[in-house]
């Protein structure tokens, strides 16, 4: 069982636990162990199947019950203090190297595709490791903290990157919309405001949708079997007086 699953059903357990009012004590006295070792047990988010089975038939709950309740978890996002999103925006090249270390882009084949010395690199890595973004492991090799994605603030520090990526990123799709596995449709029409708001929620449900499947798909898929996609939507009323203006009377004048 991935690991990750792992550490959502202990954090299912501690749910059901606080539920029935049981104490770690009381499930350690249930179970014929000590306390520690219940404590440790949760800590680690890890034992046999045997063992969280026990533990399952003490609580009546059921392994499937846990199993299901974790996946349909959301992540909430990685939410980074105004100070570190400050730090980044500062050195904008920290952010990019994040985002493509997160996008599964191991450093050698950054240091490789973008032509930057190894140490450079190596120095670029350690200041993320610094700002808590990135862990070296025991290998002396660099990966980033977490997979969940980050939770920006919206008119934060990082505002105008996050602005010119998703921008690029429209205009890459706009430019080949048939290339394999991209979509691009844009479309224009009059409706009345509830109609809109009925359209805005299911491009809503759609992007939670999105959520739920891709981390299911980290839950029970190696690293190396994903590779990333990009949801981006636009949908409100438009002002085309305000988008064309200058461009209608210039051309109306010439």
């Amino acid at each position: 069982m991935n690991s990750r699953l792992r550490g959502e059903i202990f954090d299912s357990l501690k749910g059901v636990l606080k539920a029935r009012g049981w104490t770690y004590s009381d499930l350690a006295t249930g179970l014929d162990l000590s306390e520690p070792t219940i404590k440790r047990l949760f800590a680690d988010g890890d034992c046999k199947l045997g063992r969280l089975l026990e533990i399952c038939d003490l609580l009546d709950v059921t392994l499937t019950d846990l199993t299901e309740r974790a996946k349909r978890s959301t992540d909430v996002g990685l939410e980074l203090s105004e100070a570190t999103e400050a730090e980044l925006a500062a050195n904008p090249w920290l952010f990019d190297l994040y985002v493509l270390l997160q996008s599964g882009e191991t450093p050698e084949h950054i240091a490789e595709y973008l032509n930057i010395p190894a140490h450079q690199l190596h120095q670029d890595l350690h200041k993320l490791h610094c700002l808590g973004l990135a862990v070296m492991r025991d290998d002396g090799r660099f990966s980033v903290l977490t997979d969940q994605p980050l939770q920006l603030r919206r008119h934060g520090p990082l505002h105008s990157r996050v602005r010119e990526i998703n921008l690029q990123f429209v205009a890459n799709i706009y430019d080949e919309p048939n290339a394999d596995g991209q979509l691009f449709r844009t479309i224009s029409r009059r409706m009345l405001p509830d109609t809109a708001r009925i359209l805005q929620q299911e491009v809503t449900d759609l992007a939670e949708r999105i959520d739920k499947l891709a981390r299911q798909d980290r839950l029970i898929s190696s690293v190396d079997a994903l590779t990333s996609w990009k949801f981006t939507a636009a949908f409100g009323s438009v002002n085309f007086s305000a988008i064309l203006g200058h461009e209608v009377e210039t051309k109306g004048r010439s």
